[in-house]
């Protein structure tokens, strides 16, 4: 596949338009048009339809659009992370969810630090789906999620930490006996 059609492409259903793609890669329009035409006759699909002004991307443009967003972010990755690794800079990219960032990387985080203290390291928050799609496309070097259903077909999930969670009622409470009976069928 050519990646310069390919990234012509990927700016052209990023900016909505072979105007706007043009303009921002200092290309002509019909050289936009042109690639993006040789682009669908190397792959065999048409990959864009035009829409009033703009551009709407079929079912396979809106897949090879993905997955050339993902190529690039991750030939910047490469491009950055080298400059670091020569430099000498170490930094690890951690996406987490809500129970991981507050109460499980915090200790391994310190202990780590302290074994390896020129490591930095950038955590963000989110929800499940955006630590997925975070890994996915190569922003981060890895995620931690609570979920007891894995997600992704493309990513690989391991189990680190059993995570205990306790059901705490006062023993005078008239709703004691309701929830425990009810919480039975959650313990393994």
């Amino acid at each position: 596949m050519n990646l310069h059609a390919l990234r012509i492409f990927t700016n052209v259903a990023k900016l909505g338009g072979i105007t706007a793609a043009a303009n921002s890669m200092l290309l002509s329009q019909p050289a936009v048009t042109i690639q993006i035409r040789k682009l669908e006759n190397e792959i065999g699909a048409k990959l864009i339809e035009g829409k009033g002004r703009g551009i709407q991307l079929t079912p396979e443009g809106k897949f090879l659009y993905e997955q050339g967003m993902r190529l690039f972010y991750l030939e910047a990755q490469i491009d950055a992370k080298l400059g670091k690794f020569l430099a000498k800079e170490d930094k690890i990219h951690i996406a987490s969810s809500y129970i991981p960032i507050n109460y499980i990387l915090p200790p391994i985080i310190a202990k780590y630090k302290l074994a390896y203290p020129h490591i930095e390291f950038v955590v963000s928050l989110g929800n499940v789906q955006s630590v997925e799609e975070q890994v996915l496309n190569y922003e981060v070097d890895f995620g931690f999620v609570v979920q007891s259903k894995m997600g992704h077909t493309d990513l690989q999930f391991e189990k680190v930490v059993d995570i205990p969670f306790w059901f705490i009622v006062h023993p005078s409470h008239p709703l004691r006996f309701h929830f425990s009976i009810g919480l039975d069928s959650f313990k393994n």
